[in-house]
């Protein structure tokens, strides 16, 4: 539920235990980051709450706070109903003939998440905005390429 892995020169924490989640989201002061992100396209496109520090990050946990809340979640449980009663009956049709089937989920649950996201927020379907879903994904994997280069001061202006 602990994983600690040394990227280059930067330590990276991954926890995934939901108490200790809970204790680092609490206690912002506490466990402060003490680096920063050295890549400009990282520094533009990283601008969620994880890449938030101290007052900022206050403010901003206040403000997408109450979205969180149960009464929000329950009015999206008609979009879950739809997206997962969807996925049910493909994969009922993949399994008619031969009872079983193999298949990777990776793609198939991005797929599912995304509609969710889109039917969520947006009040449509993923595939109507499938090409902006593609994008975004674009831009994740290039980010994730330049985060794992090395990082050479200075190497800019070379």
């Amino acid at each position: 539920k602990k994983n600690f892995v040394w990227l280059g020169r930067i330590p990276r924490v991954t926890i995934l235990d939901p108490e200790h989640v809970k204790e680092v989201l609490t206690y912002y002061n506490t466990f402060q980051k003490h680096f920063a992100a050295q890549n400009p396209l990282c520094k533009l496109l990283i601008t969620g709450l994880g890449a938030l520090e101290g007052d900022k990050y206050h403010k901003h946990k206040k403000i997408i706070s109450p979205a969180l809340h149960l009464e929000k979640l329950k009015g999206m449980v008609s979009a879950f109903d739809a997206v997962y009663s969807d996925l049910i009956v493909k994969l009922k049709k993949m399994t008619e003939s031969t009872g079983s089937v193999e298949l990777d989920v990776f793609p198939l649950f991005e797929t599912v998440t995304s509609d969710v996201i889109s039917r969520t927020a947006y009040g449509s379907s993923y595939t109507e905005g499938k090409n902006i879903f593609a994008l975004l994904k674009e831009i994740r994997d290039l980010t994730v390429v330049l985060q794992l280069r090395p990082n050479i001061p200075y190497s800019q202006y070379v």
